[in-house]
């Protein structure tokens, strides 16, 4: 049994009669700062999994897997109970080494202690890379069996929203991506950027209503740098007028020429694959595997993935 747990659980005490086997820290990057008030409470709300509960688990054998690149994976204080496995590309016991990249995947080599493996990724970017060397230090820990693990991920196409390549018949790459905030944003578009050998990116994307209006401009102003073309969209504007969002974002691309203004996400997200040639990637991101736009109080059913096969059909 996985559980993937929140910082909001975390904070209020709502995991504390859970007895843990294995905590993952993967990162921490600016969200949920409406909750939290402060990145510092936000960070000491995560570090709670393996500081505390990890520690206080009554199962014989606790691990905690740390990414080692993550300043904030260094920093985290870990039971006297519990053991480490730190993973990551640059630190970690841990480590992976990419031989060869594209569009359709990766071909990686995996290295921990004194054994090596070579493991065929079919997903894109370095996170999914130290995604990657998360289940893999679980495997570790469980002793599975790590030959038939690098095999299996063979197959494995990703999480649905994450990075996830959208097929079509008009040979352009489209990809939704869950990225909202200005970290996942940047490490997308840069994935991106190693791969395009001279193609366009083109973003679409928005921030949601009723949270965080400090990363905006941000968000803009990364979408805006590392992009070809940005169209600034709705995302779920919830209560808040979906103009005002747009041009919250907005500040932070006025540097830049190559950004426009549609707020209808779907108009957006057609705007972009009309204008991409074959070989152009669209990057779609902010909702990745949502199946719905909150609009007001109220839930519209709404996929970006659905919106691209059917114009691309």
């Amino acid at each position: 049994l996985s559980v993937e747990v929140s910082s909001h659980a975390l904070d209020q005490d709502r995991m504390s009669s859970t007895e843990f086997d294995i905590g993952i820290f993967t990162n921490l990057t600016r969200d949920h700062l409406d909750y939290h008030g402060t990145f510092e409470n936000y960070f000491a709300a995560k570090e709670k999994l393996f500081s505390v509960l990890l520690e206080r688990s009554k199962k014989p054998h606790k691990f905690a897997i740390l990414n080692f690149d993550d300043e904030y994976g260094r920093k985290i204080k870990v039971g006297g109970s519990v053991e480490k496995i730190t993973y990551g590309l640059k630190e970690g016991d841990l480590r992976a080494k990419i031989l060869r990249q594209g569009f359709a995947g990766q071909l990686l080599e995996i290295v921990y202690l004194n054994q090596k493996w070579e493991v065929k990724l079919p997903l894109v970017g370095e996170f999914n890379v130290l995604n990657f060397l998360a289940t893999f230090g679980t495997a570790l820990a469980l002793k599975l069996d790590l030959n038939k693990v690098c095999q299996q991920f063979e197959f494995f196409r990703g999480v649905k929203g994450r990075m996830e390549a959208v097929k079509n018949t008009k040979g352009k790459y489209a990809f939704v991506d869950y990225a909202h905030t200005p970290d996942a944003l940047e490490n997308a578009l840069k994935t991106l950027g190693q791969l395009k050998n001279g193609k366009k990116i083109i973003t679409v994307f928005g921030c949601g209503g009723d949270r965080d209006q400090g990363k905006r401009p941000i968000m803009g102003e990364i979408a805006c740098r590392l992009s070809d073309e940005v169209i600034l969209t709705s995302d779920n504007p919830r209560t808040e007028y979906p103009g005002q969002i747009l041009e919250d974002i907005a500040k932070g691309c006025q540097a830049y020429q190559n950004f426009s203004m549609e707020v209808d996400r779907k108009k957006a997200i057609e705007m972009a694959l009309s204008r991409a040639q074959a070989g152009d990637a669209v990057l779609v991101a902010g909702k990745g595997h949502e199946d719905y736009q909150i609009i007001g109080k109220t839930s519209h059913p709404f996929s970006d993935v659905d919106v691209i096969k059917n114009f691309l059909k």
